[in-house]
């Protein structure tokens, strides 16, 4: 996508940095001044191949942290094993529909153990809790933001700690 003025800006959640510039030289602004403020580093004509920031959500499960997983809190830099994002339908009955959509991945301490850790700057966090009987409730979810995620969350009335949904930026290099 472009915003006004033509330059490009990554939008989607992931991208893959590969991008062909023209001369910076042929681009002025009024006042025959060239304008490179909006890249992110001193770059030549031709390819450019850099670290892109990609944006992503996470669900973590309650048990998962309960069990043996590390607080963590906005700002904190994490190492997690991902694998895709699955069998998550039921967050869109427990809590507004569409929110399943925005889970990319799932963070799973016990996991494929030759699974890499990516690693990810936290962005924002909410727990999620809802009812059961024994299956979750449809409608009975509620997200709260959080500042940290602590190793052990209540529940809130006779709602049950689910888990936590994550947004991270990670570094992908093209």
């Amino acid at each position: 996508m472009r915003r006004s003025g033509g330059h490009p800006i990554a939008y989607a959640r992931m991208i893959f940095c590969s991008t062909t510039l023209p001369s910076l030289s042929s681009h002025r602004e009024p006042g025959g001044q060239g304008s490179a403020a909006w890249l992110p580093s001193a770059v030549h004509d031709g390819p450019l191949w850099h670290a892109c920031r990609v944006q992503i959500g996470v669900w973590m499960d309650g048990w998962q942290m309960e069990c043996c997983g590390t607080p963590f809190r906005r700002g904190s830099e994490v190492a997690w094993q991902l694998r895709p994002a699955t069998n998550l339908a039921w967050l869109d009955r427990v809590l507004p529909p569409g929110v399943a959509a925005t889970i990319d991945a799932i963070e799973d301490h016990h996991g494929d153990p030759d699974t890499p850790p990516t690693p990810a700057t936290v962005v924002s966090i909410a727990t999620v809790h809802c009812r059961f009987a024994p299956e979750p409730v449809a409608g009975s979810g509620l997200m709260t933001r959080v500042d940290a995620a602590e190793r052990w969350s209540g529940d809130v009335g006779d709602r049950r700690f689910a888990g936590f949904l994550v947004r991270v930026n990670t570094a992908e290099t093209a």
